[in-house]
């Protein structure tokens, strides 16, 4: 299995309220950059490479993770077009054949179950995972993705930034795929792609192709770190640990 991390975002809102000029990624909470919050969950899952898709600040990132984590390899790619998540992926697809897991660079998760998640993929019969996390706060739902799951959890859809909430699954960028499902990404997505496109795009292609998704739990919270607030926000969960 291999992880890629997705790393281009400029994060500009973030920098502004911060006053700052510098990658997202690399912000200090709590003693560790955010990106080591992704690196230390691919590293918990057992993957065997990492990829980290770097934009505008690449030189940055390299310089701050280097070519291993914890004895995995890691390798970085160039995001030329700030395009979103689909795009970010389209740069990993000639460098990966595996089974693949994703993780955002600037998420973090409490509490997160990447051991019992790798032991779950093994023993489970389906295509991909479909991260998510129960959310209390509807809001943080509409900010992020919501999936609509069957009786067995698996999923049914998934809507980016929903105007209305059927449940408190509130979805991650966190998720699994098999070598199958990146074989569909190859073949929906193996051209140039000149509009943003996003991973419940990816993720409801995959369902309508007859794939199998699983809705699983990754964590106890996860904060995608946007705003001051969500910043301050993780802070404080981490400080509670």
């Amino acid at each position: 299995m291999v992880g890629v991390i997705l790393a281009a975002g400029h994060g500009k809102r973030l920098a502004a309220e911060l006053g700052i000029e510098q990658c997202k990624s690399l912000l200090s909470l709590e003693g560790k950059k955010l990106i080591d919050y992704s690196l230390e969950n691919l590293s918990l899952l057992g993957v065997d490479m990492i990829y980290i898709v770097v934009g505008k600040y690449a030189e940055d990132v390299m310089r701050a993770v280097g070519d291993s984590y914890n004895g995995i390899p890691v390798s970085y790619l160039i995001q030329k077009k700030p395009l979103g998540i689909i795009n970010a992926l389209m740069v990993s697809l000639p460098h990966i054949n595996d089974e693949t897991a994703i993780q955002l660079g600037d998420e973090v998760f409490i509490a997160n179950r990447s051991v019992e998640l790798r032991k779950e993929w093994e023993k489970r019969d389906v295509d991909f995972f479909c991260g998510i996390v129960n959310e209390d706060n509807e809001k943080s739902i509409k900010e992020n993705y919501s999936v609509s799951v069957d009786g067995n959890m698996k999923l049914i859809s998934c809507v980016e930034k929903p105007t209305e909430i059927i449940n408190n699954y509130k979805g991650t960028g966190y998720c699994i795929f098999s070598k199958d499902c990146i074989e569909l990404f190859r073949n929906c997505y193996g051209k140039e792609l000149n509009e943003t496109a996003n991973l419940c795009d990816y993720m409801n292609v995959l369902v309508k192709n007859g794939k199998s998704g699983e809705c699983v739990n990754v964590a106890r919270q996860e904060v995608n770190v946007n705003t001051i607030y969500d910043f301050e926000y993780a802070r404080e969960l981490i400080k509670e640990l």
